[in-house]
């Protein structure tokens, strides 16, 4: 089960065998333990052209995912990417009073849920189903940022 984690900040603040483990667990908790996906951790200007190129929004964001085919990379059972820029989670946190890493795991669990066919924007039970199970993961990978 192949995690890909790729960055383009220097340094990187987040840990990438942390980052590994973590969603190793997550996928492991959603019956997906064999399954592969990739995260990217970039900034605003990125991920600004990201959500321009692939969803019409001129605008930076927190995450996006982009579910995936099994053709991706050649390999079976491939979610997808998630896509995070951490100066914008950085901000948001500070903004909110809410502390920076558990936001990050907030929207790296959300995107994750993405992947795995949840959608927020079908309606309130959709959304509060996501939110439960958000809620639910996160409680699981809490014990150590």
């Amino acid at each position: 089960m192949p995690i890909f984690i790729a960055d383009d900040l220097w340094p990187c603040p987040v840990g990438h065998s942390k980052l590994r483990r973590r969603l190793a667990r997550l996928l492991r908790e959603l019956g997906r333990g064999g399954a592969s996906l990739t995260v990217l951790l970039t900034d605003d200007e990125a991920m600004r052209e990201l959500n321009w190129t692939r969803r019409s929004k001129d605008k930076s964001t927190n995450v996006l995912s982009f579910p995936d085919t099994d053709l991706a990379l050649g390999q079976r059972d491939y979610l997808g990417d998630v896509v995070l820029s951490l100066p914008y989670v950085e901000r948001e946190a500070a903004e909110r009073g809410l502390e920076a890493s558990w936001l990050f795991y907030f929207y790296l669990v959300h995107g994750l849920l993405h992947l795995m066919g949840h959608d927020h924007e079908l309606g309130p039970e959709a959304y509060d189903a996501q939110d439960a199970e958000t809620a639910r993961l996160l409680a699981l990978i809490r014990t150590d940022w």
